[in-house]
């Protein structure tokens, strides 16, 4: 409890009931004109795992770790911007006529979910965030230290290889608020401190989303000019779903392949369980690919306004694959088969697009990539495999 408190003592805190003893989670003063980045926001919004983890009552097979406090805040004052983003599909995806049904039989990751998350997230900016989207547990100060020292721990070990001409990057996904961000650029620069042989590593961390008014956001957001000015961060608008180089804000450098000299660490807080993915299911060591169907009620909105995440619900249907050779990737189809012979019985969701993310880290970093996430999952295939999810029509 000393630590807690001598923290917050440190840290200039408002209230510091807020804080968490347990857990140094902090809501730092706002500057008088800005929202705090360490806002508190409650999950009163399912994402996609939410849509997908019901059972046929509707109870929740997965729940979440803690549910986050509720505290009062300004409104965020922010320019809403609107953006379009490319969502990657093998295929066209079966749209209908049919009132109230948006797809009718389509793959999870080729489904109109995404699209909509992905319009929310353009449109609402850094206020979707604002009582919506959960962060809780990845913004907290705890987080932030467990991943300074992870950081840390292998610039130490990678040392001896690390060319000390030449920046090493942080690049953070979907970075949000910010407020991970500034708390794991404090906990870097207070330990960093005690390990004077990492003194000359060249430290840069850049903050990357979809949106360009949440990078707008953070380029003028108080808290995170002192980095700024010392030259340790930079802002990129960046979709690591389909780039693989990005440009740095501040400086205007192009970060690509042909200039990273040293490892990217790549940060991906509740990123790969909001962007695609399908779902298979195992039944006596025979694969199932999941389709999908998106209705939404149209008696309670107009048909023609565009459809937000709350409205839709999700149906599912389960058709037997002859052959395993569902993608043209066939690492994707070992793995696919691998499943299908090490489980007798079970539903997967098997993340997609998570695998095109880490194929573009892969080659912005020349295949020299530390990933650091967490998101909502399964630890245990063994408990994956068990859960069962929920759906209307089952072939």
């Amino acid at each position: 409890m000393s630590q807690s408190r001598q923290l917050i003592d440190n840290l200039d805190v408002e209230n510091t009931n807020l804080a968490d003893s347990d857990h140094m989670v902090l809501s730092v003063s706002p500057a008088p004109t800005q929202p705090s980045l360490l806002t508190y926001m409650p999950t009163d919004t399912p994402d996609i795992l939410d849509l997908l983890s019901t059972d046929s009552e509707g109870s929740a097979l997965l729940t979440h770790v803690i549910v986050e406090p509720t505290v009062d805040s300004a409104p965020v004052e922010s320019e809403t911007v609107t953006e379009e983003f490319e969502v990657v599909t093998d295929e066209s995806p079966a749209l209908t006529d049919q009132p109230g049904i948006l797809q009718q039989d389509v793959r999870l990751s080729q489904s109109k979910l995404w699209e909509i998350l992905s319009n929310y997230y353009a449109q609402q900016g850094i206020n979707a965030w604002q009582h919506k989207v959960p962060s809780f547990i990845t913004s907290s100060v705890y987080c932030a230290e467990s991943y300074a020292e992870t950081i840390l721990s292998f610039l130490r070990d990678y040392y001896s290889r690390l060319d000390l001409s030449e920046p090493v990057y942080i690049v953070e996904m979907a970075t949000g608020t910010g407020r991970f961000s500034f708390h794991l650029l404090r906990e870097l620069e207070r330990k960093l401190a005690c390990f004077s042989a990492l003194g000359n590593v060249d430290l840069r961390y850049v903050m990357t989303d979809f949106a360009e008014s949440n990078v707008q956001f953070w380029q003028s957001h108080i808290r995170l000019q002192p980095f700024v000015e010392s030259g340790k961060l930079d802002f990129a608008v960046f979709n690591p779903l389909v780039e693989q180089s990005l440009r740095l804000v501040v400086s205007g450098e192009e970060l690509n392949c042909a200039v990273m000299k040293n490892p990217v660490i790549a940060i991906a807080n509740y990123f790969f369980d909001s962007i695609p993915m399908d779902v298979f299911q195992v039944e006596n060591h025979c694969l199932k690919e999941g389709l999908v169907t998106l209705k939404r009620n149209a008696e309670v909105v107009e048909p023609d306004s565009e459809p937000h995440i709350s409205e839709i619900e999700v149906e599912f249907e389960y058709r037997a694959l002859e052959d395993h050779d569902y993608y043209p990737d066939a690492e994707l189809n070992t793995i696919l088969g691998h499943y299908c012979s090490a489980f007798e019985s079970g539903t997967l969701l098997f993340p997609l697009g998570a695998f095109d993310v880490i194929r573009n880290l892969r080659q912005l970093s020349n295949d020299r990539l530390v990933l650091l996430s967490s998101d909502k999952g399964f630890t245990d295939a063994d408990k994956m495999m068990l859960t069962r999810i929920i759906h209307a029509n089952q072939a």
